[in-house]
């Protein structure tokens, strides 16, 4: 239990479904929006995927979605990635009061990252020195995190950390970890 395959709670995760330019359920948000183009695409892993870029590393902004959980239950955040440049963090996050004054949250994270396109190349750091996962493939990304009373709501964020660069995200799930096979 729960039935295999184990239901995905985000909603249009392989970011197929949307309208008038926008990804159905998907939100961008920053706060400097003059330095981020975002948009839905082609060129996704299979069909259309969530497209991010930053000018600047003067701020951070991100895709996200809010997701219904569980309190105490395991869970895994998952999905795909390129990286062209900058620094990718993708992490889940909740927070929601104790009923004791405490504020009690969840922040599990992700982090790549690649020098590619940094001011240092090609010029001072050889193009074959770059360290970083391959700007022409998609990379999954991995999650876990259990949600701690009374957080009973998260959000799967995905974007550029504070670094100029260019990423794109796609076939994106949040599930549970664990299943009781019988």
């Amino acid at each position: 239990e729960p039935p295999l395959p184990v239901p995905n709670l985000l909603v249009n995760p392989g970011v197929e479904e949307g309208a008038d330019g926008r990804p159905q359920s998907w939100a961008f948000g920053t706060a400097t929006p003059a330095i981020f183009e975002s948009d839905w695409r082609d060129g996704g892993r299979s069909g259309r995927c969530l497209w991010l870029k930053a000018r600047t590393g003067e701020m951070s902004g991100y895709w996200a979605q809010s997701v219904a959980v569980v309190p105490g239950t395991p869970y895994l955040a998952k999905g795909h990635l390129r990286i062209l440049s900058g620094k990718i963090l993708c992490y889940v996050h909740g927070t929601a009061d104790a009923g004791d004054g405490r504020k009690v949250s969840v922040d599990a994270r992700h982090y790549r990252g690649t020098m590619r396109g940094h001011w240092l190349t090609p010029v001072f750091v050889p193009l074959d020195a770059l360290s970083g996962p391959d700007a022409e493939r998609w990379h999954p990304f991995r999650i876990a995190f259990t949600p701690p009373a009374p957080v009973d709501r998260v959000a799967l964020s995905l974007g550029l950390y504070f670094a100029a660069g260019e990423a794109l995200f796609d076939d994106l799930e949040v599930c549970l970890a664990e299943v009781a096979l019988q």
